[in-house]
């Protein structure tokens, strides 16, 4: 193998190395948990915490119903036992029932409304819990399907590394500078191929006297418009 073809089999490498690359990087991005998944949780997450706000609020509801029952409990018997029997103290037993009553009355209303909201929370929370439970499972098929290519880009890249280094092994080092300094010059081209009379890489045409030359001279010969080092197949 010649020193330009060996030269135009490295770039043929490193065109394979940067192309992989670019493809596992976006594998490996899309690897990550999606936007979507992690707001579909969030909303669940959303409505649980409503749901455990309703249900302490419920809570302290029931506790103070509960309370307030106990209190009117309380004056009923202070009235109806007979062991009260002034009239002003009865009076003021009386009044202090009625108010807690209606008190309790608007505490239980209260807590029916909160109970309503409390079902629909709930309806809310399982209409989330199975939409998530979709979207999780549409994700594992996801990622398994990411995770299979991002193995298969790997051994392929690691194949091209290797050619890369068995054909490193060959190359002389000042063709190895040129190559270097030209594939930065040249966006990652440093050899092109003569086509049709043209280089390659400029689509400049080439005299026969200058294809003879690129085809036969031991040393990597550029093309006189761009600069890239001409292969001949």
């Amino acid at each position: 193998m010649g020193r330009t073809q060996q030269l135009y089999e490295l770039q043929m490498a490193d065109l394979e190395i940067d192309e992989k690359t670019e493809e596992l990087a976006r594998v490996e991005e899309r690897l990550q948990e999606p936007e979507w998944l992690i707001e579909a949780r969030e909303r669940l997450g959303a409505q649980r915490e409503k749901d455990q706000a309703l249900r302490k609020r419920q809570r302290e509801l029931e506790y103070t119903s509960e309370d307030l029952r106990e209190k009117i409990a309380e004056l009923d018997d202070k009235l109806y036992s007979g062991r009260v029997r002034n009239p002003k103290e009865l009076s003021g037993f009386q009044q202090e029932a009625d108010a807690l009553k209606k008190q309790r009355s608007k505490v239980e209303d209260g807590l029916l409304e909160l109970m309503l909201e409390l079902e629909e929370v709930e309806r809310e929370c399982g209409t989330e819990l199975a939409e998530l439970d979709q979207l999780e499972q549409r994700w594992r098929g996801e990622h398994e399907q990411l995770e299979a290519e991002r193995q298969r880009l790997k051994q392929d890249l690691a194949r091209s590394e290797a050619r890369r280094a068995t054909l490193m092994e060959r190359i002389p080092q000042s063709d190895y500078r040129l190559y270097t300094t030209l594939r930065k010059e040249r966006a990652g081209k440093a050899v092109a191929k003569v086509e049709r009379s043209m280089c390659a890489g400029c689509r400049i045409s080439m005299s026969t006297v200058e294809i003879h030359r690129a085809r036969t001279s031991p040393e990597p010969i550029r093309c006189g418009s761009c600069g890239r080092i001409l292969y001949v197949t």
